[in-house]
């Protein structure tokens, strides 16, 4: 998932977005809410983090100061940020468990690793 399916050009945090067909169960793609308190605030909190880190930028402010086509989720490898690999049993549990669009466990990881780092 990229930065600008979930964020505006103008930087605003979208509270609908399309999520990818090749991540849901039925391979079909579906429209998701982002209209939780708690998972508005990790993911602003996280680009936050990003922008602090300078992690993947935008040039001109767009997308809230990230780049759009940067993926939403990084990872931190030593002091540098990189973008997730993920391995054929990752995408496998991916692509046939069931998942809520920013299900409540990926909003509580993120703010465990936020407060971590």
């Amino acid at each position: 998932m990229l930065v600008k399916n979930v964020f505006t050009k103008s930087g605003e945090l979208k509270s609908i977005f399309r999520m990818r067909a090749d991540y849901t169960k039925t391979n079909q793609s579906r429209d998701c809410a982002l209209v939780l308190k708690q998972q508005r605030q990790a993911i602003l909190a996280w680009r936050d983090r990003r922008i602090k880190d300078k992690a993947m930028l935008s040039l001109d402010g767009s997308y809230g100061g990230l780049n759009g086509y940067s993926p939403l989720f990084l990872a931190k490898s030593g002091k540098r940020w990189v973008t997730l690999s993920f391995n054929v049993n990752y995408i496998s549990f991916i692509k046939y468990t069931p998942i809520k669009c920013f299900d409540i466990n990926i909003v509580y990881r993120l703010k465990k690793h936020i407060k971590h780092h």
